[in-house]
């Protein structure tokens, strides 16, 4: 994960952290590294939004979902 100070204070990037390991999470292990870049907004949208964005980045990068 990879969040510059642009995006906040401290908190607030690792809120963004936060969010975002999570959304991976959910969507499951898979093969190869990933490189997940948070922006400023991560912080304030639904976490249902993140999760789905998510879900399309890593879909949309051939990532298959783990069978779990």
């Amino acid at each position: 994960l990879s969040v510059g100070k642009a995006a906040g204070t401290a908190v607030v990037r690792n809120r963004i952290r936060r969010r975002l390991r999570e959304a991976f999470r959910a969507y499951g292990p898979g093969p190869g590294d990933v490189i997940l870049v948070g922006r400023a907004q991560v912080a304030t949208e639904p976490f249902a939004r993140v999760e789905e964005y998510v879900r399309q980045c890593l879909e949309g990068a051939g990532m298959p979902r783990s069978a779990s």
